[in-house]
C-alpha cells in the first residue's frame, strides 16, 4: 500500500463503496421463488376478479357459456385459457431462475468493473491535465 498515491488510495475506497452497493443492488433484486409466487398469486387473483366481474355483471348467458357484460365477452374457455397461459409462465420463470441469477450476478460484476475501470481512467485523465498545468509554469 506504501507505493500507491493518495488519489489511487482514494480509487480504491472509491471501488469499495461501488463493490458494496453492487453487492447491495445484487442481494435485493436477487431473482428467488418469492418474488415468481408473489407476480403468479397476483396475477391469478386478477383472473379470478375478471371472472368475477363478468359473472357480477351479466346481462345474460347464452348456452354456449357466453357471459356479456360492458360491452365485452367473457366465455370459461378464456378464463380457462389465460389460467393456463399463466400456469406455463410459472413454471417457465421457475425454470429459468438459476439463469436469471446467474445473469443478474454476471450483470452486476460487469458495472462494478465499468464503473472502476471509468473513474481510474477519470482519474488519470485528471492528472495528466494536473501535470499539464505544473510543467507549463
Amino acid at each position: 500500500m506504501r507505493q500507491l498515491n493518495g488519489w489511487q488510495r482514494l480509487w480504491v475506497l472509491v471501488i469499495s463503496l461501488i463493490g458494496v452497493f453492487a453487492i447491495t443492488v445484487f442481494i435485493v433484486e436477487y431473482p428467488n421463488n418469492k418474488k415468481i409466487e408473489e407476480k403468479h398469486s397476483q396475477a391469478m387473483a386478477e383472473i379470478s376478479a375478471e371472472e368475477v366481474k363478468g359473472q357480477k355483471f351479466v346481462t345474460f348467458r347464452d348456452k354456449e357459456g357466453v357471459m356479456h357484460h360492458d360491452g365485452f365477452i367473457l366465455t370459461t374457455e378464456y378464463i380457462a385459457k389465460r389460467r393456463q397461459i399463466e400456469h406455463q409462465e410459472y413454471s417457465r420463470g421457475l425454470e429459468e431462475l438459476s439463469a436469471q441469477r446467474w445473469s443478474q450476478f454476471w450483470h452486476s460484476l460487469v458495472a462494478w468493473v465499468l464503473a472502476s475501470t471509468a473513474l481510474y481512467v477519470f482519474g488519470w485523465l485528471v492528472a495528466w491535465v494536473i501535470q499539464g498545468f505544473k510543467s507549463a509554469k
